[in-house]
């Protein structure tokens, strides 16, 4: 199963295998196996997403995918 992730700039699209988190001066910044694919001003707006990107990756049937990271 292939989990694609456009980022929240709208600029990449990533094949990602594992997703990070790191805590930065402009906030919690999400990496997609390398580049950031998304910046969020809460911890717990994080958690909400990555608990998004797993019920998203969870719950589809299909063999390919691609989830759209919020804005906000």
């Amino acid at each position: 199963m292939e989990l694609w992730i456009r980022s929240q700039d709208k600029l990449k699209l990533v094949q990602v295998n594992f997703i990070y988190v790191v805590e930065e001066e402009k906030g919690y910044v999400i990496y997609g196996g390398g580049p950031e694919i998304g910046c969020y001003e809460t911890k717990q707006r994080v958690l909400q997403i990555l608990d998004d990107i797993q019920q998203f990756k969870d719950t589809s049937s299909d063999e390919k995918m691609t989830y759209i990271m919020p804005q906000e």
